[in-house]
């Protein structure tokens, strides 16, 4: 839901009026009232894209494309074929989406800095070992023997997803159920993230970005040997010096990712869509 709502926020700035319900089925009766319906990498029911195609003979319909493997679903590829807009994360969904839908605008995800970077008024506890975050939609099974052998030095924090795609390793973790509000307070509390990734499609730079609005690293690879990750993360460990400089330089190029920076290709739809709006 961060991803769609991101942008939107920065919009309010500018004078428009934003809400958001959260919802676990869809009716075209949801969207009564409102200009954009906005679909957060939903896998609709058919009944549910048959109230979708009545719901966009009168609105706009924004949809997250986050998860390439959404896309081997036909319910979800015809929600990108109504969709006017469609967010995600790298070129390669960019170009599958524009195949589906040549008419749909294409914007990237971006990042809420404000709301991440009020974590740091967070103090971390000093007391805890080096801390790894192991968050996201990644492939971890290039990273678990590396895990489960640096584990007893070091402390885990995983969600849900993470940890079971780990399961049956020894690992000195921390389950975390993850939410928007949460995810700030939990990078905060981590030294550096992981982000083992073994295909193109699976790119997904808002989670390296949201590490980076912390100044938190992250380790990007494709390596599927064991000796790389662990070098990798002991170089982390060690290193203090290195990990700040590196924290610094995700920083700075999460900054240039903020939602800010995005906001004009988000303003775009509206002064196509809907131009009876004054926009600014």
């Amino acid at each position: 839901m961060r991803r769609v709502k991101t942008p939107f926020s920065v919009l309010t700035e500018r004078g428009h009026s934003f809400n958001f319900l959260q919802v676990n089925s869809f009716a075209e009766g949801l969207t009564f009232g409102a200009d954009i319906t906005v679909l957060a990498s939903w896998m609709l029911t058919p009944e549910e894209v048959s109230e979708l195609h009545r719901a966009t003979r009168q609105r706009v319909v924004i949809a997250d494309c986050s998860d390439p493997s959404l896309l081997d679903d036909v319910a979800y590829r015809q929600q990108i074929e109504v969709a006017s807009l469609v967010t995600v994360p790298n070129e390669y969904l960019r170009r599958v989406v524009k195949s589906i839908n040549p008419n749909t605008m294409v914007a990237p995800s971006c990042v809420d800095l404000p709301h991440f970077a009020a974590a740091n008024k967070i103090k971390p506890d000093e007391k805890q070992p080096i801390t790894i975050g192991c968050l996201g939609p990644y492939d971890w099974h290039l990273v678990a023997d590396a895990l489960e052998e640096i584990s007893p030095s070091v402390r885990i924090l995983a969600d849900i997803r993470t940890t079971q795609a780990l399961r049956g390793r020894d690992l000195k973790g921390i389950e975390i159920e993850l939410n928007p509000y949460n995810l700030p307070e939990v990078i905060r509390n981590c030294h550096f993230g992981l982000c083992p990734i073994e295909g193109e499609s699976g790119i997904d730079r808002v989670w390296e970005h949201e590490y980076g609005s912390l100044c938190r690293p992250v380790i990007v690879s494709h390596s599927k040997e064991k000796d790389t990750w662990i070098a990798k993360i002991e170089e982390l460990i060690r290193d203090t010096k290195k990990r700040a400089e590196l924290g610094q330089a995700a920083f700075e190029l999460a900054n240039e990712n903020r939602a800010t920076k995005r906001a004009g290709e988000y303003l775009s739809i509206y002064r196509k869509r809907l131009p009876h709006l004054f926009l600014r």
